[in-house]
């Protein structure tokens, strides 16, 4: 036992960044190690330990990019509820609620909250209790009351490690109730509480978020200023939200000043960003899925197969990083000759912004379906061998997992590229879109379409399902209507396409002015692609779209 119990204190001082002299390798070596001896550990706590040292080097540690293992923490919890760890079991349950949270499942992330600031309090855990306070926060809307209850509790336990962040949340109530100077006051007492202790992420997210700010009240150049500072701190991650988003900030405003070269410079990053952080978390589902299944054998089964599975894995994550890096470097390249070309030939601004925009979107449509083609080709593949290989030995609960997952694939397969319309066409691509949203919400849909197919190419039938899904979620979000209606007709050389619902409606004139509408701007933008026009008609009760596209 005191050997298990030397290598979690090890992992721990790695997590909180005391050990800085190993590298890379020792790490992974230290965490294949740990694995190892989980495999074949006996003594319940010892288990329950290595799985949560094991979850907090993953997530906190020096491998920062890999996600969270949620099997490991159920295995901790099952046997923690067994004894009186108060501590520990606050701390899976607080990881468990940041699991949850991470998926948009708020029921469930506060549920294990709640949980994780009772313990804290029994251990006397006076930290733990304002951060769980802070993070119950989350799981309420902005305005909430309830969400301000918490965070005042959490500021006046008076610990600074987590002042900082309520500091920054509260800012967010305000920020929604119209009151900008005191979200502004808040940003400032959260960047300031994080100077005092050196908190290098509390910084950054301050200075984030007052760039935000300052966006929202047409202050381009301080917002500049301000989200390029939060850049500037070390140690923080290309694939963190509040970094991603700054990226994608930066592109608008200086797109919106017409400084185009530094607005392709961070689209590129936000772009490439996204990605990484997205093949990151799938990548690791996988690895959750591989360790559950790998645990369950015998010593001399997962000796083997894991040194198989280990080979597999690198070898795939080699190929797929240069196939990625070559197609990445053709993008740009493309995209640097192409915009250079369009600079030098092109005397109005104007045309040249419409250039940037249609060139922008159709290069992330190629985007989407490139990730959508190498999840189908690659990770269906594996995880569809992995499911195979549970359900020869037995395993019904990882068969069923994997299932599970494999379908949640193939969900965002579909939804970053539709397959259908490749398939079979524009007509039936909508009519399947149309039938999946009758079944999954509460909105009753109904088409009356006219065969199209022929009258399109492939890239135009695309942006008119994108025009068509962008539509139909703006119903979903924001109209509260409990019918809408998709009709495609023909007319005097012209393709109307009508989206309609009988939801309260809005102002359109209003709501295209505003920088944040980027529904309505992306349908303006592909509608020009188009050739064709769009009309908004949207008062006392519902809206109409309706699209004139020139055959």
């Amino acid at each position: 036992m005191r050997t298990y119990l030397f290598k979690i204190v090890v992992l721990i001082l790695l997590t909180e960044g005391v050990i800085l002299g190993q590298n890379s390798n020792e790490v992974h070596q230290e965490l294949d190690s740990l694995k190892r001896e989980l495999s074949t550990a006996t003594d319940s706590l010892v288990v329950a330990d290595l799985c949560f040292a094991i979850y907090e080097m993953n997530t906190f540690g020096i491998m920062r990019d890999v996600s969270e293992t949620p099997s490991l923490l159920f295995r901790a919890l099952r046997i923690y509820e067994t004894t009186t760890e108060f501590t520990k079991l606050a701390d899976v349950h607080n990881a468990l609620g940041g699991f949850y949270y991470n998926r948009d499942l708020l029921d469930q992330a506060r549920e294990h909250w709640s949980k994780s600031s009772g313990y804290y309090q029994k251990a006397g855990d006076n930290f733990g209790v304002a951060k769980s306070y802070n993070n119950l926060s989350l799981t309420y809307p902005a305005k909430d009351s309830l969400k301000v209850s918490y965070l005042l509790k959490a500021i006046e336990i008076g610990d600074a490690r987590v002042q900082g962040s309520a500091y920054n949340n509260l800012s967010d109530h305000y920020l929604l109730n119209g009151d900008y100077a005191k979200a502004e006051e808040y940003l400032l007492f959260s960047i300031k509480t994080g100077e005092s202790i050196g908190r290098t992420s509390t910084q950054q997210a301050g200075y984030y978020d007052l760039g935000s700010l300052k966006k929202k009240q047409g202050k381009p150049e301080e917002a500049i200023a301000y989200i390029e500072k939060s850049l500037t701190f070390d140690a923080i991650r290309s694939t963190d939200p509040s970094v991603i988003g700054a990226y994608e900030l930066l592109a608008e405003l200086y797109e919106s000043k017409n400084e185009y070269d530094k607005a392709f410079y961070y689209q590129k990053l936000w772009m490439g960003a996204k990605d990484s952080l997205f093949n990151a978390q799938v990548g690791q589902e996988l690895l959750s899925l591989t360790t559950e299944y790998e645990t369950e054998k015998k010593e001399l089964t997962i000796t083997s197969q894991q040194s198989k599975i280990d080979l597999f894995e690198k070898e795939s994550q080699l190929k797929n990083q240069l196939f990625t890096f070559i197609l990445l470097m053709i993008f740009v390249t493309a995209l640097i000759i192409y915009l250079w070309k369009s600079r030098q030939s092109s005397r109005n601004g104007i045309e040249l912004q419409k250039v940037f925009a249609r060139d922008l979107i159709k290069n992330v449509e190629e985007e989407r379906k490139r990730i959508s083609n190498e999840l189908h080709d690659s990770v269906g593949q594996q995880l569809i061998l992995l499911k195979n290989q549970a359900k020869m030995e037995g395993k019904q609960a990882i068969v069923d997992t994997v299932a599970s997952t494999l379908e949640e694939v193939r969900s965002i397969t579909r939804d970053l590229h539709p397959a259908i319309l490749d398939r079979l066409g524009l007509k039936a691509a909508l009519e399947e879109m149309i039938r999946k949203l009758d079944e999954n919400t509460d909105i009753f849909f109904s088409t009356e379409l006219i065969e199209i197919d022929s009258l399109f190419s492939p890239d135009d039938q695309l942006n008119i399902y994108r025009i068509v899904q962008e539509a139909f979620n703006n119903v979903l979000k924001h109209s509260n209507a409990t019918s809408a209606k998709l009709s495609i007709d023909y007319k005097e050389n012209n393709v109307i396409v009508t989206i309609q619902d009988n939801g309260h409606g809005f102002k359109p004139e209003v709501e295209v002015k505003r920088r944040d509408s980027l529904g309505l701007k992306t349908i303006q933008e592909r509608i020009t692609m188009l050739n064709g026009k769009v009309r908004i008609l949207s008062g006392g009760v519902g809206t109409r779209i309706i699209l004139e596209i020139p055959k």
